[in-house]
């Protein structure tokens, strides 16, 4: 067997080309992990830093949370490389919602802020439920700007409410102003995190390269 002269990158493998010559080599799928937090503690925030680099142009955000108090909404907050937060009304974001109680009945609502401080990442979110997780899913792309000079996200988010109806919210927005995005801040707009588990993923292929 002829071995690799040195010892690959992270988390790359040995393959072999069935001539007993190996070789390292990065690993099949289309996600790489790229953060993860994860704390059974209450606390006010979740910040990721420098996370967002311009190996990917495109990012996968997996999450569950859950609030300390009733009422509050998750707020996701940009993250320059200082670190510091992307302040300034400069978040726009529209966010619609379906929602069901324990009769069936469904209805349908919608919101949006041409210029906030952060991206809501639910309708309204006063009836967020104490002690019950908060699951959502965001897609960001380009926080580096590197391809198409935005910093958008489209997002969608689900939780269980403390008016006992279940809501879906979907949503998208855009960061407006300059400047990169190398991490971000997940919070509730009043009160603890009280557990959380999130995970960043970068997707493969989505290089400028």
């Amino acid at each position: 067997l002829t071995f690799p002269n040195n010892d690959g990158n992270a988390n790359q493998f040995l393959q072999t080309n069935g001539s007993g010559v190996l070789s390292f080599a990065d690993a099949g799928g289309t996600l790489v992990e790229v953060a993860d937090s994860k704390n059974a503690n209450a606390t006010g925030n979740i910040t990721l830093d420098n996370i967002f680099t311009t190996d990917y142009i495109i990012y996968k955000i997996f999450g569950v949370f859950v609030p300390a108090s009733n009422g509050a909404s998750l707020l996701m907050t940009l993250r320059s490389s200082a670190p510091a937060d992307l302040t300034g009304d400069n978040y726009n974001y529209v966010v619609g919602v379906t929602r069901n109680n324990s009769s069936n009945s469904i209805g349908e609502g919608n919101n949006a802020n041409y210029g906030t401080s952060a991206f809501d990442l639910q309708y309204g979110g006063n009836n967020t439920n104490v002690d019950y997780p908060m699951n959502f899913e965001i897609t960001m792309y380009d926080p580096r700007s590197s391809f198409v000079g935005g910093k958008n996200i489209n997002y969608r988010c689900s939780h269980f409410g403390n008016d006992s109806k279940m809501y879906i919210s979907v949503g998208s927005g855009t960061y407006k102003a300059s400047g990169d995005a190398y991490g971000f801040k997940l919070a509730f707009s009043s009160g603890d995190v009280k557990k959380h588990k999130v995970t960043v993923y970068g997707i493969k292929g989505t290089d400028i390269a």
